[in-house]
């Protein structure tokens, strides 16, 4: 017959909550009633003042007479009056939780023992009443939790009615507070002094800070105990060595949380620092054994022999772990009218097991059965009870095995607080460590976890917890005290034994994050051969041969490689392990290497490698791999030019490929370093050829200015001046400095003007002038420069004159002077400013004296000053400039044209036959029928008329 499972689940939850009814209630006492015993007190005064002490607080206290056999008299404070032993508990665990007590006894008290009494002298004016019976309690007030601080108050507390309305919480209980994570004020959180071991005579035993250092000698001491074992005062606080560390944790917390609310948004890698602690010390940790834990089995256990065959045999079932039948037997019992109370809560605790051991087979509908046996159990058999220690930790368990991780670290919460004395109080303190770990808390991590070493050194799980904490550090992205822990775990544990794994891995990473390659490497050789078949292995191989390489260790390095090549022939880390013995071929040849290394060619013939990989993986990502690293080791052997068309090859092959920045970045860094050589040599032309191959097929970057200024240079050189002007607006465009903008934009002006585009040159140079970064800068000169030509280009010469004045004002040097004065004469000249003219054409010819390569230019500056010469009557000078002219001219026309000039001075200074003799070689140079010819026999017969008629005309 088959049940539905969710039917069934119903039907179990709803046997169990009628079993409990059955057996979980105490019967009500007719008459007296049951207190909390707190305190007790030799003297009455004393009495009566704790007894004001606690009704201020809110706690309905009063004071019994007791004779204690052999001691006297004492007076005894108690709190409440209970109609069940289970509600005084309840309320004594509350009392416990305050430090109010710090043990439990519950009193019953017969009516007429239940009043309270107090002496006149003790009475305050609004508390006298005409009886000598105790008011009832008042309605509980509210309890206030701060926000602010992560603090509850209880009525009576002196912060109690001081909160800000906008950080108080109301909570209706103490209960209610910690459940939402709040603190009691005055306490460090979540810390139990724990009962069997107090503060003894600490004047002489001081106990130690994390530091190493004695505590203040102020500690307080144990407190006093009565004839009957219950003390006088309240609680002590944690021992100071604890309190100390995990106060300055706490701050440190609070502190970042602040600085986190006010601080603006910042990148993740980017977290506040919580200031590292120093570790707690653990002395002579390698004789300082681990205590082994070992989970209670839910067939482990001792109790009475019962007088029930039924039970018996349940019991039987249960141990043999017959776990169905177990449970069908126990129901059977259970049923039963004349089953006791005691027998029956037992077996509900077994059935509550046997759902637990189910679930943990991996059953988890059984793991839900049981957390709701657990619950159900705890609430119908409060605490105290000392068997409802190991409830709390199967119920937290089984939260644990759900993955419902803040319901199991409430429960173990539950019994650190509730338990403080059972043994299992040690592993629910690292278990509330652990789970804020695994779900990624990781400075609730680190709190409960140093907690857990600070109070149970030696136990189970010590050299783990430690670890714990350096990695919550490493996670939470604190490298700083993540070292701090890692190197003191490292100094107090030889052996990485215990450690996890993945803790391992990330220890690895993070020494190599820091260069301590040598401690990396440490981890990832102990890893390789603890584990050797781990699933990780591929990368444990990967990383300690990247370590050793690092630490340049090149011979281990590639002995690992060689080994992933061994050991994983087929995979992608193993062709990567033959590029990367192949780079070492390249970075640091000639090493020597253990005999026994295999693949040893990948490094010996490091540039075959990057073939073979580039042919057999040529339709995969390994292929681009190789292709760049191929380019990439030419760069490094000076084979730059070799190494560009490489990289422009990947560029044209792979245009999607996710590395092409990067192969971009390398054809810019070789063609750079190229072009350098090239610039430095003059050799324009090649440089212009990198240009076109290579530096032109990716795109321009702003910091690339060096190299593009000496491209368009070359390409300027070269008359190049499209190309000049197309390379300047590339660059342009993604230029961010102001200054750069604004330079780059005067040369693209003067490309224009060059090329005639003059309108296109003059906006350009207009702009530029309006800019308040040009002004007041040296860029103005240049600019009047450019228009200067413009004008003087358009045969404006009153504009040009203007200009070019300026220009040569400002002192300013230019890269063709000559140009510029020589430009600036000829304007003068057309504006008949001859002895200006004159001056700016000597010194033009000083300029283009001192470079040869610009002979023609000066030949023909030679024949403009004799001009303005023989306009001004000095003929002598004239002859003299023309003959100069003639010395430098280039070119036939530029000859004859010289030849002419001088020729026809020679006739002025009535030197004819040396004139005729000028005009003969022109004829015979140009030929009797050419235009030279037919300008000298017209000149000459111009003159002779002139000279037969002149002096008519005069006349």
């Amino acid at each position: 017959m088959v049940r539905c499972k969710k039917c069934f689940f119903k039907k179990e939850i709803l046997f169990l909550i009628l079993c409990l009814l059955m057996f979980g209630a105490d019967d009500v006492c007719a008459q007296g009633a049951y207190a909390v015993h707190v305190a007790s007190f030799k003297a009455l005064g004393q009495a009566q003042t704790d007894v004001e002490r606690l009704n201020s607080q809110g706690l309905q206290a009063f004071i019994d007479e007791a004779n204690v056999k052999g001691r006297g008299k004492w007076y005894r404070v108690y709190v409440g009056k209970f109609d069940s032993k289970q509600k005084a508990s309840a309320a004594a665990v509350e009392l416990k939780n305050k430090q109010l007590i710090n043990k439990i006894f519950i009193h019953y008290l017969p009516q007429n023992k239940t009043a309270v009494k107090l002496t006149k002298e003790t009475l305050s004016d609004n508390a006298k009443s005409k009886t000598t019976e105790a008011k009832p309690a008042p309605a509980a007030a509210p309890v206030y939790g701060n926000s602010d601080t992560k603090r509850y108050h209880l009525p009576g507390m002196p912060y109690y009615n001081r909160i800000k309305k906008h950080h108080r919480i109301v909570f209706q209980s103490e209960q209610e507070a910690i459940d939402k994570g709040y603190y009691k004020a005055g306490t460090v959180p979540n810390l139990e002094k724990k009962a069997e071991k107090p503060i003894v005579n600490q004047t002489k035993t001081q106990a130690m800070v994390p530091n190493g250092q004695p505590a203040s000698k102020d500690a307080p001491k144990t407190p006093a105990k009565t004839p009957e074992g219950q003390t006088v005062r309240q609680a002590e606080p944690a021992a100071p060595a604890l309190k100390s560390v995990i106060e300055q944790l706490k701050k440190a917390r609070e502190k970042m949380t602040k600085t986190d609310k006010n601080a603006k948004p910042q990148a993740e890698e980017q977290k506040p620092s919580i200031p590292a602690f120093t570790p707690p010390p653990i002395n002579d940790p390698e004789k300082d054994k681990e205590e082994a834990f070992i989970e209670p089995d839910v067939t482990d256990f001792t109790e009475p022999v019962s007088n029930s065959p039924i039970y018996n045999k349940a019991l039987g079932e249960l141990k043999n772990r017959k776990f169905e039948q177990s449970l069908a037997t126990f129901k059977e019992y259970i049923s039963r009218d004349d089953t006791p109370k005691e027998w029956g809560q037992r077996a509900l605790r077994h059935m509550a097991d046997v759902h637990y051991g189910l679930g943990k087979a991996g059953n988890r509908e059984e793991l839900m059965m049981a957390s709701e046996f657990y619950k159900n159990t705890l609430e119908s058999f409060p605490d105290p009870r000392p068997e409802n220690a190991l409830t709390y930790y199967r119920l937290a368990k089984t939260y644990e095995l759900m993955t419902y991780y803040p319901e199991a670290i409430r429960h173990y919460q539950n019994l650190t607080r509730k338990y403080p004395a059972s043994p299992l109080v040690a592993e629910a303190y690292y278990k509330i460590g652990e789970l804020y770990y695994i779900d990624g808390k990781y400075a609730q991590a680190q709190e409960n976890l140093l907690q857990y070493l600070l109070k149970f050194r030696g136990k189970a799980n010590t050299r783990k917890s430690y670890y714990m904490v350096a990695h919550s550090y490493y996670k939470d992205k604190q490298s700083g005290n993540a070292e701090i822990w890692f190197r003191d775990a490292r100094k107090k544990w030889s052996s990485y034994i215990g450690v996890p794994r993945h803790i391992l891995m990330d220890l690895a990473t993070h020494k190599m994050s820091l260069r301590q390659y040598d401690e990396a490497i440490s981890v990832l050789s102990f890893y390789a051969n603890i584990y050797p078949g781990d699933e990780k292995m591929k990368q444990v191989l990967w990383l300690l041969a990247d370590a050793y390489r690092l630490n340049n260790q090149i011979s281990p390095a590639l002995a690992v490689y060689s080994r992933m090549i061994e050991k994983y022939p087929d995979s992608k880390e193993a062709t990567e392990s033959r590029l990367k013995m192949a780079d070492l071929g390249i970075d640091k040849p000639g090493v020597k290497v253990f005999r026994a290394v295999k693949n040893i060619d990948n490094y010996k013939y490091p540039m075959d490698t990057y073939d073979d990989v580039i042919m057999k993986h040529a339709a995969d990502d390994l292929a681009e791999q190789a292709m760049l690293q191929k380019a990439t080791a030419l760069v490094k052997k000076d084979r730059k030019r070799k190494a560009a068309d490489i990289f422009l090859e990947f560029l044209s092959l792979f245009p999607e490929s996710r590395r092409i920045a990067e192969a971009a970045g390398g054809l810019k860094s070789a063609a750079s370093a190229i072009i350098d050589e090239y610039y430095a040599k003059k050799d324009h032309l090649a440089v212009a050829y990198v240009y076109f191959r290579s530096f032109g097929a990716v795109p321009l970057q702003a910091e690339e200015y060096p190299q593009v200024q000496k491209i368009a240079a070359s390409l300027k050189e070269l008359n190049f001046m499209e190309d000049y002007t197309g390379i300047l607006r590339k660059y342009l465009a993604v230029a961010r400095d102001e200054q750069i903008i604004n330079k780059v934009s005067v040369d693209i002006a003067e490309g224009l003007v060059s090329q005639g585009k003059y309108d296109d040159a003059e906006k350009i140079l207009s702009e530029l002038m309006n800019k308040p970064t040009v002004k007041k800068s040296g860029l103005m000169t240049a600019i009047r420069k450019n228009l200067a030509d413009i004008a003087y280009k358009r045969e404006q010469y009153a504009q040009a004159v203007a200009n070019y004045g300026d220009v040569i004002k400002s002192g300013q040097e230019f890269q063709n002077p000559a140009k510029i004065y020589t430009r600036y004469a000829h304007s003068l000249k057309e504006q008949k400013e001859n002895s200006q003219a004159l001056q700016n054409y000597l010194a033009a010819v000083k300029y283009l004296s001192s470079e040869k390569r610009d002979k023609g230019n000066l030949g023909i500056a030679y024949n403009d000053i004799g001009d303005l010469y023989v306009k001004g009557d000095n003929l002598g000078l004239g002859v003299s400039m023309y003959g100069k002219a003639l010395e430098n001219a280039t070119n036939a026309d530029m000859k004859l044209w010289s030849q002419f000039l001088l020729g026809n001075t020679y006739l002025k200074l009535s030197r004819d036959e040396q004139a005729q003799n000028l005009f003969t070689q022109i004829k015979t140079t140009a030929g009797p029928e050419s235009f030279w010819a037919k300008v000298v026999d017209f000149y000459t017969l111009d003159s002779q008329w002139w000279d037969k008629y002149g002096s008519m005309i005069k006349k």
